[in-house]
């Protein structure tokens, strides 16, 4: 049986660097790429013990944080567009006071 929080130490030692270049420059955020790869880390290992280690495990977890990035990004923006809804002079206002990202 293969231990998978050590393959998953490995990849992260050997890999972590470039995973989280690929997401920084698809994303254009550091830190919303260093979040989606922690969030993938979590699956891992949750699914990794049950399911088996990926044959390319760097490759999964950058796809599975690009993939948990992209439904923040979605809640996010169906966040924005529900204030507009309910309320919006103050939605604009919001958005025009929103800080930059980095």
């Amino acid at each position: 049986m293969v231990d998978a929080a050590g393959v998953l130490e490995e990849v992260w030692r050997s890999d972590a660097a470039g995973m989280r270049a690929v997401l920084a420059r698809r994303l254009g955020d550091l830190d919303r790429a260093e979040e989606a790869l922690q969030d993938a880390v979590g699956e891992a290992l949750r699914r990794w013990p049950a399911e088996g280690v990926p044959e390319r495990p760097a490759g999964w977890l950058v796809t599975t944080a690009w993939r948990k990035a992209l439904d923040v990004l979605r809640r996010e923006e169906t966040g924005r567009a529900k204030t507009l809804l309910l309320d919006p002079p103050a939605a604009r206002q919001a958005a025009s006071v929103r800080p930059e990202q980095s």
